[in-house]
């Protein structure tokens, strides 16, 4: 299981069947892992390949390397899965640190950093208040989260900052876009 459910979120679930973890299932399961953050949660991988890492193959199969090689597959793919999605995530906190160090640095008055709105409790109708409990859902609600607070952390020592937090956009069919 990947993610977490919010108290009140709905039980659907999402399932992935990756068979194969080579070339395209690597390429797959990359993309999967990158956009985790977008899928109802609970979240199932399951990876089906009954192969070995092969050097030869390297070039190709973007989960693995030199180290993994003679290593069964499927267990070294769930890893390289959760591994990205935790890691992609971090890209929130990371790239707000460094932009606003860099604006602060630059002599910038006033830094805006644009979260989201789903960092309070879904199914909340109406208007929120800035003082609603936040309750982060997935990895990416939690890096939102964490960049909303490492801001906080530098209050007074750079740029002024402020935080919207834009509500989710719908499209088609009421689908994220």
């Amino acid at each position: 299981m990947v993610g977490e459910r919010a108290p009140g979120a709905h039980a659907r679930a999402s399932r992935v069947l990756v068979v194969g973890a080579g070339g395209l299932g690597c390429a797959a399961g990359l993309v999967l892992a990158r956009s985790a953050h977008h899928l109802p949660r609970p979240l199932s991988v399951t990876v089906v390949d009954d192969d070995v890492v092969s050097a030869d193959n390297l070039h190709r199969q973007l989960f693995f390397g030199e180290a993994d090689v003679g290593a069964p597959k499927g267990p070294r793919f769930v890893t390289r899965f959760l591994e990205e999605a935790r890691a992609h995530g971090a890209v929130n906190v990371d790239a707000v640190a460094t932009l606003y160090d860099l604006a602060s640095q630059a002599g910038a008055k006033r830094f805006v950093h644009v979260s989201t709105a789903m960092l309070y409790a879904q199914g909340q109708k109406g208007p929120i208040a800035e003082t609603a409990p936040v309750l982060p859902r997935g990895p990416h609600g939690r890096s939102k989260r964490d960049a909303e607070q490492l801001l906080e952390e530098r209050k007074g020592k750079g740029a002024r900052w402020t935080i919207l937090r834009a509500a989710p956009l719908y499209g088609r069919r009421g689908r994220h876009l």
